[in-house]
């Protein structure tokens, strides 16, 4: 994730920019639907975390010359 803060009236201060595809938020499992619930989020959160650890270079790199932009 690459989070830019503004500064702009009317805008929002942060916007948040995804670089992978979101898992699904919500399966059936058969079991309470609270706990489907939960489980589903767990699952969502795991294949996130694994999804930007697997783009974190590439955002870093991004990072870096939006930095180097703003400063010239």
């Amino acid at each position: 994730m690459l989070e830019l803060r503004l500064g702009m009236p009317k805008a929002p201060p942060i916007i948040a920019f995804y670089f992978v595809e979101p898992p699904q938020l919500f399966e059936r499992s058969g079991g309470p639907r609270f706990f489907d619930r939960y489980m589903s989020r767990r699952r969502a959160i795991g294949k996130l975390r694994a999804a930007n650890a697997q783009k974190r270079e590439e955002v870093e790199l991004w990072t870096v010359a939006i930095q180097q932009a703003r400063s010239t």
